[in-house]
């Protein structure tokens, strides 16, 4: 346990104290501004106490940010940048505030002098805070969501992946987790406990405590002692307020140190994972199947115009095997606020007797929709995971006999509607992670059909 430091104890009330030269000096200027024009009376006065209380909140907070600064957690560069900032605006301040008190000395430039300063006080103010948020957020937290802008690329960024077959465990698994909830404070410019997630040799340096991750041992590696913490523990990552990682990003973490040995480039296949690993990278990434091996039988070919049809409709058609007439298809996210399930599953019917797999993730679908589906007779694989579906929808699928794989997650359903679907003769997996089932029922599903397996990540 790191023992006390009375300088970064004060250091760290700078992001608390910086705010009060922001509004005092921003209060100045406005009170000039409303004077100037009229839209105030009588509130001239004021403008030299509040330059006073601004510029002496600057001081201390300048000072208490060189404190924060002997953390050595932030970009050299970034950190000056923030740093001579604050101190020129602090200067600045100083100066309006000298200016606004009608000193002999001043009088034969003050009134240029004054305006330029005033203005100076809001370029300064704005730029510190910029700065700032960049050392805080990262260097594009102000503008990341801003119209027409060109986003900086992440240079472990992969295309997105549609077979499972063909993905990186780290660039496309590992390191989206970590940058979703480890990022922020792990960067190029904010380097808590001197770590950054920003390139693959980052990773492999780790932090002041030693290596992040170490391969082999999930145990041995301080990413996941810290992920594993009580999150009363100050010692817990991400820290209070962030969002933390779920159990199954977790699983995934650890199956990539033990199993893939922490390999950087190693594939998802090639590490021989087990069905549950498989379950949770499959949901992670969208993908519902592990790879076309079991589409090995030739169905009748698909007129051309009902597969257009289908993707037409906003589907993804992929052919399992190259001859076979098998199909993956998978609705494409919509940002439409209403979707005409009916409509588009419609479309699926000139195709139903050659759709083996077919993902509704994420869609609208509801269940009286489910009604169309119950006649595809070769499906194997059906996602309906993240939908509004419940158990009623689901006794709707007692006809897909070829049915192996169900997903559910995070969904409504039930006891009762896992329960109508068990029964079906060649289901053999079914994903009910953050549905309503509990262990306990689980359980006892699980001892009714023993050939059944029910992967929930609990």
């Amino acid at each position: 346990m790191e023992g006390s430091n009375i300088i970064l104890f004060l250091g760290r009330f700078h992001p608390l104290l910086v705010h009060l030269p922001i509004g005092f000096l921003f209060f100045a200027v406005v009170i000039e501004i409303t004077e100037r024009l009229k839209i105030t009376n009588g509130l001239k006065n004021a403008v030299p106490f509040s330059l006073l209380l601004g510029t002496l909140s600057a001081v201390a907070a300048s000072g208490l940010g060189l404190m924060l600064a002997t953390s050595g957690d932030y970009n050299h560069e970034a950190l000056d940048n923030h740093k001579w900032a604050g101190i020129v605006t602090t200067l600045v301040a100083l100066f309006a505030y000298l200016l606004s008190l009608d000193l002999s000395f001043f009088k034969a430039f003050q009134k240029q002098a004054y305006l330029v300063t005033i203005s100076l006080i809001v370029v300064g103010l704005s730029v510190t805070g910029h700065l700032g948020g960049n050392l805080t957020h990262g260097e594009d937290y102000l503008t990341h969501y801003m119209p027409f802008k060109s986003k900086k690329e992440d240079p472990l960024a992969r295309p997105e992946v549609t077979d499972i077959s063909q993905a990186e465990y780290f660039a496309d698994v590992v390191h989206p987790i970590i940058k979703a909830k480890c990022y922020s404070c792990h960067n190029a410019s904010k380097m808590k406990g001197q770590l950054s997630f920003e390139s693959i040799e980052a990773y492999m340096k780790g932090g002041k405590h030693g290596s992040t991750i170490v391969a082999g041992d999930a145990d041995g590696s301080e990413i996941m002692k810290r992920v594993n913490l009580p999150e009363d523990d100050k010692l817990f990552m991400p820290p209070k307020g962030k969002t933390p990682l779920t159990d199954e990003e977790k699983a995934i973490l650890v199956a990539w140190i033990n199993d893939g040995k922490a390999d950087y480039k190693v594939k998802i296949v090639d590490t021989k994972p087990t069905e549950e690993t498989l379950g949770l990278i499959s949901n992670f990434l969208h993908i519902d199947g592990y790879g076309a091996n079991d589409a090995t039988v030739a169905f009748n070919a698909v007129k051309t115009e009902n597969l257009d049809a289908v993707i037409k409709a906003g589907f993804t058609v992929r052919e399992l095997v190259a001859g076979s007439n098998t199909y993956d298809i998978v609705l494409l996210p919509s940002g439409e606020i209403t979707i005409n399930m009916q409509e588009k599953l419609k479309a699926l019917q000139g195709v139903k007797d050659n759709v083996l797999w077919l993902s509704l993730d994420k869609s609208n679908i509801r269940d009286e929709d489910l009604d169309l589906i119950a006649n595809f007779s070769k499906l194997e694989r059906l996602n309906l995971a993240n939908t509004k579906v419940t158990d009623e929808g689901l006794k709707r699928l007692g006809e897909l006999e070829s049915l192996k794989t169900l997903n559910v997650y995070q969904t409504k359903i039930d006891f009762d509607g896992v329960k109508a679907v068990m029964q079906l003769p060649n289901l053999k997996k079914v994903y009910v992670w953050r549905t309503g089932l509990d262990k306990d029922e689980i359980a006892l599903l699980e001892a009714e059909n023993h050939k059944l397996k029910f992967v929930s990540g609990l």
